[in-house]
């Protein structure tokens, strides 16, 4: 084989060989990103429940003082379970 061979194909399979190194570790970067992609979806589902479980709360609060005036209102009208023993 000729010298000229021996340092092309020397060439050719270094180049060969980073190339392939390259295009693993593009596809191995690629997989570990589409995970941590999943991980950050997965984290921003569970933040926007929880955002809208506060929501939901402060809500319910502001529900809870209108009940308690509506609630005081009804009181008056309607007698205790005390005042509805008839003594004979």
């Amino acid at each position: 084989m000729s010298d000229f061979r021996k340092k092309l194909f020397i060439h050719l399979g270094v180049s060969a060989g980073g190339v392939l190194v390259i295009f693993f570790l593009t596809i191995f970067i690629g997989l570990r990103l589409s995970a941590h992609a999943a991980s950050i979806r997965a984290l921003k589902q569970e933040m926007n429940e929880r955002n809208a479980a506060i929501q939901f709360l402060a809500v319910l609060k502001q529900e809870a003082t209108r009940a308690a005036a509506l609630r005081q209102s009804l009181d008056r009208l309607f007698p205790s379970q005390d005042e509805l023993v008839v003594n004979f």
